[in-house]
């Protein structure tokens, strides 16, 4: 027997405005400290499966859609993002807990561009704040009726690689029976 692929009860339109809101709020920010980025599309998938990676950064989202935004980097990707967020001017030093907290602020600015464009097609969202972890092999805890997207990206020209994942617990009002 097999189980519905959760987020079934999110109709596909809802779905697909929320993974590019994310994807607009992600292009928008690397963007925005000089970067581009470049999908990996034969590599995305929808999974409970989650990647590892050196430092992982997490936040939520509620109101009319609930789920969850993640980061997943080595410390190849979040040095470049890093150092370009900083305007150059530090390095990735993974022994300060300032320089890894700016993973969670990466994560909320992209958090924040999504919210505001997904205000625009009227969809209400508040973000949770953001949580980083950092270790050798770190890899997010997930329940097996849970799915993620993962969405693998490269940073053009630099060959820093992250993954990001957007996933989607329920849409208000819009649970079927």
């Amino acid at each position: 027997m097999t189980t519905p692929l959760p987020p079934s009860n999110i109709r596909l339109e809802i779905l697909t405005d929320l993974v590019q809101g994310a994807q607009k709020g992600l292009t928008r920010f690397v963007e925005s400290i000089g970067h581009k980025l470049a999908l990996d599309r034969r590599d995305v998938r929808l999974t409970s499966q989650l990647p590892e990676g050196r430092i992982v950064a997490m936040l939520g989202y509620v109101g009319q859609i609930q789920g969850g935004l993640s980061l997943v980097m080595d410390e190849t990707a979040f040095g470049l993002l890093f150092k370009a967020l900083s305007g150059d001017m530090m390095e990735a030093d993974l022994d300060n807990p300032i320089v890894v907290s700016a993973a969670g602020e990466m994560l909320n600015m992209i958090g924040g561009q999504m919210v505001m464009g997904l205000a625009e097609k009227e969809y209400v969202l508040d973000l949770t704040p953001p949580q980083v972890f950092i270790g050798d092999t770190i890899r997010q805890a997930a329940l097996s009726t849970n799915r993620r997207f993962i969405l693998p990206y490269r940073i053009v020209g630099t060959g820093g690689r992250f993954f990001f994942t957007v996933m989607a617990l329920r849409y208000e009002d819009d649970i079927e029976p």
